[in-house]
């Protein structure tokens, strides 16, 4: 005899592939599993998710915003927009701050002089081995993270992420880049409109710090 479903609203789970229970089993892993699947959302992670959700709306709109800035400014130069890629430093600030105040590295910050005073960029990024892609004033943590001891298929996946970063920024624009970081640095720009310069390659540390020190004191770009 067929029996009336008195609650069929609830969700009747099929036996757990694992200890084959038909309900929870508080010591089997898969039925864990199950639980949290089928767990209702409680209020509070609800509002949680709504606001995640509108902050990441409202960081797209911003770089929607931003991008569309980018295009309008450069796209009157009449010529590729320089754009300089400097490398982040292990020496940083104590507590979080704009990415160009965290960053104290000898190298960094005569880098940062070059790009601004001599190379003239139109803009600047800091290539960070956590972030990809930072913007000089965007504000961050320390952080202890480098791609010069990563294994080579994680460098590999570095390079082409901030490579499709650096595009979609500058995307319908042509650009002259200036890499002025470590190889392990090195973005991978997948684009004909690109082109990219590295004049302190092979170079270690204390000497690409030389060749820019005696650039600025010149004044005259690599």
């Amino acid at each position: 005899m067929l029996t009336a479903d008195l609650f069929p609203e609830v969700p009747r789970l099929a036996p757990c592939s694992l200890c084959g229970s038909r309900g929870i089993c508080s010591t089997c892993p898969r039925c864990e599993l199950r639980r949290k699947l089928f767990t209702p959302v409680t209020q509070g992670e609800t509002e949680a998710l709504n606001q995640w959700w509108a902050v990441r709306q409202q960081e797209k709109a911003e770089g929607d915003r931003r991008r569309l800035e980018r295009f309008k400014r450069f796209s009157t130069l009449q010529r590729p927009v320089r754009l300089a890629l400097l490398g982040c430093s292990a020496k940083k600030a104590a507590s979080p701050a704009p990415a160009e105040s965290l960053y104290q590295g000898r190298f960094f910050r005569t880098s940062l002089l070059y790009a601004r005073n001599v190379l003239l960029a139109d803009e600047v990024f800091i290539l960070s081995a956590l972030h990809g892609l930072v913007a000089l004033d965007e504000v961050i943590a320390p952080y202890e993270r480098s791609l010069a001891d990563a294994p080579k298929d994680e460098r590999a996946a570095w390079a082409w992420r901030v490579g499709s970063m650096l595009d979609e920024k500058f995307v319908g624009l042509a650009v002259e880049a200036h890499f002025l970081a470590g190889q392990a640095y090195l973005p991978r720009v997948d684009s004909t409109t690109w082109t990219l310069r590295v004049p302190l390659a092979g170079l270690a540390l204390g000497q690409r710090y030389r060749v820019l020190t005696k650039a600025i004191q010149s004044g005259v770009p690599l």
